[in-house]
C-alpha cells in the first residue's frame, strides 16, 4: 500500500488511463495508440447504413455491468419462409470504451439480455463477424467499412428471404419435380431411370 502510495500520479511513457468524464471514475489502462470512440459514433457507424437502407429494425441498447460494454442489438425484419414460424435473425454489436475489448458487429441468434447471453453473442460475432481495435489510427474509418458489409449481408438475407418465400409457397406436380431433380442432377429417365425414381422419391418424403 505505501509502494502504491508512492507512485500515485506518476506518469508512465507509452500508456494513459481512461476516465469517465462525468466523475472520472477509472475505467481501464490502454497504450498511446489508443483512440477513444464514443457510442454513439461507433454505432452510427456499423449500424447506420443498415438502419438507413431499412433492412434492420433496431431492437435494443444499453449498459450491461460495470464494464463499460455498450450493446445495439437489431433484429433484421421477422419472415414467415414457412406459415408460422417465425425467422427472425439478430444484427448485435458490441462497443467497449474501457480498451479492454474489442468491438465486434455481425449476426448471431443470441438475444443479449444479461452478462451472459451478452458473453454469447460476443463469442459468436468474434467468431463469425467482425472485430475491430480502437488502436492504430482510423479505427473509426474501419467501423464504416464493416458497416457498409453488414448492410449488403442484411439485404441479400432480406431477398434470399423473399426467394425462399416463394419457392415453398410454389407448388410442384409430381412429374415437375421428376423433371426438376433430373436437370439438377443430370439423371436422364432413359438411361438410369431407377435412380430418377429412386432420388425424386427421397425428395417427396422430405418435403412432407
Amino acid at each position: 500500500l505505501a509502494k502504491l502510495a508512492e507512485d500515485r500520479g506518476r506518469s508512465v511513457d507509452g500508456v494513459r488511463v481512461v476516465r469517465r468524464s462525468d466523475n472520472g471514475d477509472h475505467l481501464g489502462v490502454v497504450s498511446s495508440s489508443y483512440a477513444a470512440v464514443s457510442p454513439v459514433d461507433a454505432f452510427g457507424a456499423l449500424l447506420g447504413p443498415a438502419i438507413a437502407a431499412g433492412v434492420v429494425t433496431p431492437d435494443r441498447c444499453g449498459l450491461i455491468k460495470s464494464r463499460a460494454f455498450v450493446q445495439a442489438g437489431l433484429s433484421l425484419d421477422a419472415i414467415e419462409i414457412v406459415p408460422g414460424d417465425s425467422v427472425v435473425p439478430k444484427l448485435p454489436s458490441v462497443h467497449t470504451f474501457d480498451g479492454k475489448s474489442a468491438t465486434r458487429a455481425g449476426f448471431s441468434p443470441v438475444r443479449s439480455v444479461c452478462a451472459n447471453t451478452l458473453a454469447m453473442s460476443y463469442r459468436d460475432i468474434g467468431q463469425m463477424g467482425f472485430s475491430v481495435t480502437k488502436r492504430g489510427g482510423d479505427s473509426l474509418a474501419r467501423m464504416a467499412a464493416i458497416g457498409d458489409k453488414l448492410n449488403t449481408i442484411a439485404t441479400q438475407w432480406k431477398v434470399l428471404s423473399e426467394s425462399w418465400r416463394f419457392m415453398q409457397a410454389k407448388p410442384f406436380s409430381a412429374s415437375q419435380l421428376r423433371d426438376l431433380v433430373g436437370r439438377v442432377y443430370e439423371i436422364h429417365a432413359a438411361e438410369d431411370k431407377a435412380r430418377l425414381d429412386k432420388l425424386t422419391a427421397s425428395i417427396a418424403e422430405l418435403g412432407e
